[in-house]
């Protein structure tokens, strides 16, 4: 992690060498969970995205579905994703609502 002073003294050229590399696709990787699950690295930046052997069959089974809605929807996917850069906060506020919602549910339990 880089002080404020450090950045102040970056060069552009390096600012842009930074930018690049924290928003290049990082490569997938697998591996096999304590739960017997298949983790699949990579795919967002925090946490593995966990199925069972099935559970990714089931997914592969049905991707012609899948990228069948993801087409059909592109128009509203583009716009939630350019609403999210315009508004950051918001989006900020729902996810910790969110949290909120199932960290409760959870102290219910």
């Amino acid at each position: 992690m880089l002080t404020i002073a450090q950045i102040k003294s970056l060069k552009p050229e390096e600012i842009l060498a930074l930018l690049t590399a924290a928003t290049a696709q990082v490569a997938l990787s697998y591996k096999i969970s304590e739960q017997g699950t298949v983790a699949c690295y990579g795919v967002n930046k925090r946490f593995p995205v966990s199925l069972y052997p099935s559970q990714w069959e089931r997914l592969d089974a049905d991707k012609p579905n899948r990228d069948a809605f993801i087409a059909a929807n592109r128009a509203e996917l583009d716009r939630i994703a350019a609403d999210k850069k315009a508004n950051p906060a918001k989006y900020a506020a729902l996810k910790n609502a969110a949290k909120a919602k199932n960290a409760a549910k959870n102290a219910a339990a």
